[in-house]
């Protein structure tokens, strides 16, 4: 991170843990500041999930009692659940017309 000519990566769930520690710690904003300050260091986000699904994994583990894996299962869940949701009233309003 200090040498100009290197690149610094930073897993999702990596960036989550940073996150949800922050946010337990400080709320919202601190953890939103936290990330801010890894990207104006140039930390490269490695996205194999986007900044909104690890920021409210982060948030639900931010709670306590509740592994990050659990949270992440619990997030993708709901993001399924929510694009069955769309597909079925999208099908719903194609039958009614």
């Amino acid at each position: 991170m200090i040498d100009p000519a290197s690149q610094c990566y930073a897993h999702g769930m990596n960036l989550c843990e940073v996150f949800y520690q922050f946010h337990r710690a400080g709320g919202e904003s601190a953890a939103t500041g936290a990330i801010n300050d890894l990207q104006s260091m140039n930390v490269i986000e490695r996205a194999d999930f986007d900044q909104a699904f690890w920021q409210d994994a982060g948030r639900l583990k931010s709670n306590g009692g509740v592994s990050l894996a659990d949270c992440s299962v619990s997030m993708e869940i709901c993001s399924y659940s929510n694009y069955l949701t769309t597909i079925r009233l999208t099908i719903g309003a194609c039958a009614r017309t």
